[in-house]
């Protein structure tokens, strides 16, 4: 899924880029042309071509190719525009702009690639967009452009230019924050939740119950360890695929809003619960073992047997002791799940 969604965002994301050169061009076409400017004009109609062109490139895949003729057009344009009417108007700040287009490229370009090929290089097109900057001045340096209009023209353009390249530059950068910060959701997910229950796990589970212990609330709350009665069995009697299946029924009955308390798959076929105390320093047995008898109760159906499995827990629980760690704490409840274990299974120990 990941790797179709940035597939389709590099997609996206080239065809506005497309868009807006394109719009650019439009708009260069018509001022060369008006001020008969005919070198640049010419190099205009070629440009709106190529970026007419480029969206088919873009539907076939041709992320790559696109970037690199993208960038030499763009360079080859700013050398003409510079040359035909100095460095006054602007033009080669295009060539600051188009650096973050590249580095976008680079990195789409490497979560794309498959083998090595078609890669950007977001440095390479950079360092020669720079030489390129750096040359036009030099050269540029005491002559005289081969066109010249007037000075409220050169301002107005050198505005627009200075206007195109703060945009894309801002633009950039906030493009730039928002991927940071949905990358940072998703890592933090994937740290945090179990892929298959969708519930939280282990390590969100002690930083919940790290936060109870540093804001003093501990004290008002319990846990409870829960382990699905002979799971082995179960994988091994109707498949993996199966033992999933009934994994994923107990996170769903566990995330029932009535139950009212914050679960996660702690390991295997374990999963611990923590809610708020109703007496002191007792755990709720009513509000437990209603939750182990609604997994007795639920329909675990195995369809290529078309067969009910027998689908039970056994639960132990413990409220909060003072001064204790987090490790004791969930040892105890532990403990008295094995009670529950090898006293019977399917049943509550608190």
């Amino acid at each position: 899924m990941d790797y179709f969604f940035n597939r389709k965002t590099a997609k996206n994301m080239s065809y506005l880029l497309n868009a807006f050169f394109l719009c650019i061009h439009i708009f260069f076409l018509v001022f060369f042309t008006y001020f008969h400017i005919n070198i640049m004009a010419c190099i205009n109609i070629v440009s709106v071509l190529f970026y007419l062109s480029s969206f088919m490139l873009i539907k076939r895949g041709g992320l790559s190719k696109y970037i690199h003729l993208t960038a030499l057009e763009v360079i080859l344009h700013m050398i003409f525009a510079v040359i035909c009417l100095g460095t006054g108007y602007g033009f080669q700040m295009f060539l600051v702009c188009i650096v973050s287009v590249f580095f976008y490229a680079e990195y789409f370009s490497i979560r794309l690639n498959d083998g090595g090929k078609g890669k950007v290089s977001g440095s390479l097109l950079s360092v020669l967009s720079f030489v390129t900057y750096l040359e036009l001045y030099i050269v540029m340096y005491g002559r005289e452009p081969l066109y010249s209009i007037n000075d409220r023209v050169r301002l107005y353009m050198c505005l627009i230019t200075s206007s195109i390249t703060f945009s894309v530059l801002i633009a950039s950068l906030k493009i730039m924050t928002m991927f940071f910060l949905r990358n940072e959701v998703r890592l933090s997910k994937q740290a945090e939740y179990d892929a298959l229950t969708g519930l939280p796990n282990r390590h969100f589970m002690i930083k919940y119950l790290n936060a109870l212990l540093d804001k003093n609330e501990a004290d008002g709350y319990w846990l409870a360890m829960i382990d699905i009665d002979n799971f082995k069995s179960i994988n091994d009697t109707y498949g993996h695929n199966f033992g999933d299946k009934a994994l994923k029924a107990l996170a769903q009955i566990l995330t029932d809003e009535k139950h009212d308390v914050t679960a996660c798959r702690w390991g295997g076929e374990e999963f611990l619960i923590s809610g708020r105390l109703m007496e002191a320093s007792r755990v709720p047995f009513d509000k437990v073992d209603g939750i182990r008898k609604q997994i007795e109760e639920y329909e675990l159906i195995c369809e290529t047997e078309n067969k009910r499995v027998p689908f039970t827990v056994t639960i132990g629980g413990a409220a909060y002791s003072v001064e204790a760690c987090i490790e004791d704490w969930i040892s105890i409840a532990d403990k008295r799940l094995y009670v529950g274990k090898y006293n019977g299974k399917n049943r509550v120990v608190v």
